[in-house]
């Protein structure tokens, strides 16, 4: 009786099957993890040679401002008399309402516009080439104020409440 190898030569009985073969996936398997490998260590060289130098910059912009980011806090503590409800409650409340409507007023510009066109192009709600009446945006900006006043003031209230409980939170010049 004469053994009869399989079609990958390895003594093996199984039948062809025209797939890729397990040496083959195998050599696929190790090119791809060399491939990982050597972006990931060369990210990580990039990053370590990198550290250092952004660090020095940062340094010296920092040190060049002076304390000027200090001085602003103080400026905004004083002007609220250090109170840290008006301070935490407040204060918050408004900057994040003012960073949500320039971001969102953008958009909401492109919404009812149709400019800059190379942005409206990538919408991808449905009729997303049709351009918004202020009409139809008004019930969204008067149902985000609501949220903004009556949900997220009182929450805030709340949040700053539960801070004080755990003692975090306190406001420092």
């Amino acid at each position: 009786m004469s053994s009869t190898k399989g079609t990958l030569g390895l003594g093996d009985d199984r039948m062809d099957t025209g797939g890729p073969s397990s040496q083959t996936k195998r050599c696929q398997l190790i090119s791809s993890l060399r491939s990982a490998l050597f972006v990931l260590g060369t990210a990580v060289v990039v990053f370590a040679a990198a550290r250092n130098t952004i660090t020095w910059h940062l340094q010296q912009f920092w040190g060049a401002s002076g304390d000027f980011w200090q001085r602003q806090w103080e400026k905004v503590f004083n002007f609220c008399d250090g109170d840290e409800f008006t301070i935490s409650v407040l204060g918050t409340t408004f900057v994040t309402a003012i960073v949500y409507w320039i971001v969102g007023g953008l958009y909401t510009i492109m919404d009812i516009t149709g400019r800059p066109s190379a942005l409206v192009r990538y919408k991808i709600q449905p009729n997303k080439n049709k351009q918004l009446t202020f009409k139809k945006i008004l019930p969204v900006i008067l149902q985000v104020l609501f949220n903004q006043t009556v949900v997220g003031l009182p929450f805030a209230v709340v949040a700053i409440y539960l801070l004080h409980l755990r003692e975090i939170g306190r406001a420092h010049v």
